[in-house]
């Protein structure tokens, strides 16, 4: 997330934060003006890195998420901005490895809260086929999944998250699949059966 998003036109980094959760590495603040029907709106992106030794924390902390279940009170930039993130949040998205083929998460979270209208994103391998039951379980819609193996990187992420919001002509589905091909060299047509969206 700091080598790709920062290094993009448009992203700045707001501030790195310190969290009370140990299995949190870092956490890293961006932003970024987008265009949404002729006017200019701030879209403030919270990346959380998790230690690897506890995938499984973090996969269920993202579903509890989903679920409506995991919303957290922020304030960043000298007060500039009060937010609620997690389960508040539109877009929520994981990027890494599919820990659902190793072990199950029993039980998975339930919703219990209405929220705003909210999207998931899982960029894992094989996510759908482990996914998006759940995804809709929890009642938000599976914006982005994947259909088989691939490389889980940031370089994804960003014309998703700028597809999304913007609500422009070139499609979520497309917008990562043309990211996914620039950066893999894996052929367009490939890359497109690689992600699926229920938004197609």
């Amino acid at each position: 997330m700091k080598t790709h998003f920062l290094k993009n036109a448009g992203w700045h980094r707001i501030e790195n934060q310190e969290t009370d959760d140990a299995r949190i590495l870092e956490r890293l603040v961006m932003s970024i003006e987008l265009e949404r029907d002729t006017k200019m709106y701030e879209v403030i992106l919270v990346a959380d890195a998790w230690d690897g030794s506890h995938i499984k924390d973090a996969l269920g902390h993202y579903m509890t998420m989903l679920a409506g279940n995991a919303s957290e009170k922020m304030l960043i930039k000298d007060n500039r901005h009060a937010l609620e993130i997690g389960s508040s949040a539109h877009l929520m998205a994981f990027i890494g490895h599919n820990g659902l083929m190793d072990f199950t998460l029993n039980p998975l979270p339930q919703s219990t809260t209405k929220g705003p209208a909210r999207d998931a994103v899982v960029l894992a391998c094989v996510s759908k086929d482990f996914f998006v039951d759940e995804i809709r379980r929890s009642g938000v819609n599976p914006l982005l999944l994947t259909t088989g193996l691939m490389a889980p990187k940031a370089y994804t992420l960003d014309p998703v998250v700028r597809a999304w919001f913007s609500n422009s002509s070139v499609t979520v589905h497309e917008a990562a699949a043309s990211a996914y091909h620039r950066y893999q060299k894996c052929g367009i047509r490939a890359a497109r059966g690689l992600f699926w969206s229920a938004n197609d």
